[in-house]
C-alpha cells in the first residue's frame, strides 16, 4: 500500500514542478524503496517465526512433549507466516525432534527459516 501511495505522490509531484522531466528519465518509482519494504518484511516475519517458537516451548514444558500439529497449541495465539499469510510448517519427527518452518515464500532463501527442536530428558 505504501508503495502505491508513494508512486502516486511522485508522479503527481512530477507532474506539477518538473513537467513530467524525471518520469522522463525513469527517475520515478519505488526501486530505492523496495529494499526497505522487504527488509521490514522479513523482520516481521522473523518475530513471528519467534512467537511460533516461543509458543511451542511453552507448549512442550506445560504438557512434556511437543504437540503433534499447530491446532494442538491452544494456550497462547499461534501466529501465522506474515509475509505469506499461511500456517508456519510443522511436523512432528518423533517424540524427541519437532520441526518448525516458514512457508516457501518464492522470494530469496534468506526470508525462509527452519528451527529444529529437541526434547531435552528430565532426571
Amino acid at each position: 500500500e505504501a508503495v502505491k501511495r508513494h508512486d502516486r505522490a511522485a508522479g503527481r509531484l512530477d507532474m506539477l514542478f518538473f513537467r513530467n522531466f524525471l518520469s522522463g528519465l525513469g527517475f520515478l518509482g519505488t526501486p530505492a524503496y523496495e529494499n526497505v519494504f522487504n527488509a521490514t518484511k522479513r523482520l516481521d516475519r522473523r518475530l513471528a517465526t519467534l512467537r511460533g517458537v516461543e509458543a511451542l516451548r511453552l507448549y512442550a514444558a506445560a504438557h512434556g512433549a511437543w504437540p503433534t500439529k499447530l491446532d494442538d497449541v491452544k494456550d497462547v495465539p499461534m501466529p501465522i507466516d506474515p509475509l505469506t499469510r499461511k500456517p508456519f510448517d510443522y511436523r512432528l519427527r518423533n517424540a524427541d525432534h519437532a520441526v518448525l518452518a516458514t512457508p516457501s515464500s518464492g522470494e530469496n532463501e534468506r526470508a525462509d527459516m527452519r528451527y529444529v527442536f529437541t526434547m531435552a530428558l528430565r532426571k
